[in-house]
């Protein structure tokens, strides 16, 4: 069975190569592996901090991390962000 977004994965697929990807509202990390497989690496941000705990408790790969986050306060520089999007490529060091 497809997943309604892999049009959409394909759609990002161009945007991925050698970039990290911020994702908006990761949930518990479910979608955010096939995600990642395009990008460098993967920082996904939720609200929700039972959600962010569920998705590093199954996290295995060094490249991908999840923090409790929102969309009004990413707390990332305003260069960072090259797509708009709730998948969202960034640069290096955006950290504030």
């Amino acid at each position: 069975m497809k997943h309604s977004a892999e049009g959409f994965l394909d759609k990002i697929k161009p945007f991925g190569a050698d970039r990290n990807t911020l994702e908006i509202g990761c949930g518990d990390g479910a979608r955010s592996h096939e995600i990642a497989a395009i990008f460098s690496s993967l920082t996904g941000i939720d609200p929700d901090p039972a959600l962010i705990e569920e998705a590093n408790r199954h996290n295995r790969f060094e490249n991908r991390r999840f923090l409790v986050g929102s969309a009004e306060k990413l707390g990332f520089t305003d260069e960072c962000f090259e797509l708009p999007d709730n998948v969202t490529l960034h640069s290096e060091n955006c950290f504030k």
